[in-house]
């Protein structure tokens, strides 16, 4: 895991923490699935990282 991607999911999660977001929104679920991205190798790293990024900019 590259720092620039722990700040990413540091940033999430705390972006979602206000909100009070649960495991069935679409942010949640991409920080998880940009977490298995860099450990299990399950997706593409980048894309994973956009998606946050777009979801966390789409947060009120």
């Amino acid at each position: 895991m590259t720092a620039d991607h722990e700040a990413l999911i540091e940033r999430a999660w705390d972006a979602a923490e206000p909100h009070r977001l649960t495991g069935d929104h679409p942010l949640v679920q991409s920080i998880w699935a940009l977490e298995d991205a860099l450990d299990d190798h399950t997706t593409d790293v980048g894309h994973a990282a956009r998606r946050v990024e777009i979801l966390i900019g789409a947060l009120p």
